[in-house]
């Protein structure tokens, strides 16, 4: 299933792609990484929980920027989003709905995507967000009670080459200094 969205800095979608792989493979060696079209996006397929997946991911990937968790994704036709909606939130109706649509595959923006779905869903409004991420031709859904959906991505700290031999940064000082 797919279980997560990692957005990227445009150019460094295989670098990611291979820093994910390379993270969760011995946890999971079924995984599989798309990239679609060079834009930044990547969708992350697994058996592993998708919480399980922000953990292992948090802080160890150098140029993500979001990782957005899916509770469930489905095809991309209006009818299996607001099916898979309705699995998701159950009874609940104090939330409101949020979508990003990436591709033409769905024939209709975000914000008609979320009119629609919130008229279905019978939608309320509320701090709870429903989040459609549309990518193409998949549609990953996130419900979040606690209105946070997404991870900022920290970064791992970048261990620069340093002239002195030891580790750490150069100091623009340093290199003042020493006449480079």
């Amino acid at each position: 299933m797919w279980r997560l969205l990692v957005t990227t800095d445009v150019g460094r979608e295989q670098w990611t792609r291979w820093e994910v792989l390379d993270t969760v493979f011995p946890y999971d060696q079924g995984v599989r990484v798309r990239v679609f079209d060079r834009k930044g996006v990547l969708l992350v397929w697994s058996s592993l929980e998708s919480n399980n997946l922000l953990q292992l991911l948090v802080g160890r990937l150098t140029r993500a920027r979001r990782l957005v968790r899916f509770d469930d994704s489905c095809s991309c036709k209006l009818r299996d989003i607001v099916y898979s909606a309705k699995r998701i939130v159950g009874g609940f109706r104090n939330f409101k709905v949020k979508s990003e649509v990436r591709g033409g595959y769905l024939c209709m923006g975000c914000e008609e995507l979320s009119n629609a779905v919130s008229v279905e869903l019978g939608c309320l409004g509320g701090i709870e967000t429903l989040l459609i991420e549309v990518v193409w031709d998949v549609v990953g859904l996130s419900f979040s009670r606690l209105g946070k959906l997404s991870e900022r991505a920290a970064r791992a700290p970048r261990k620069d080459f340093n002239p002195s031999g030891g580790e750490g940064t150069i100091s623009k000082s340093h290199l003042i200094r020493e006449g480079t």
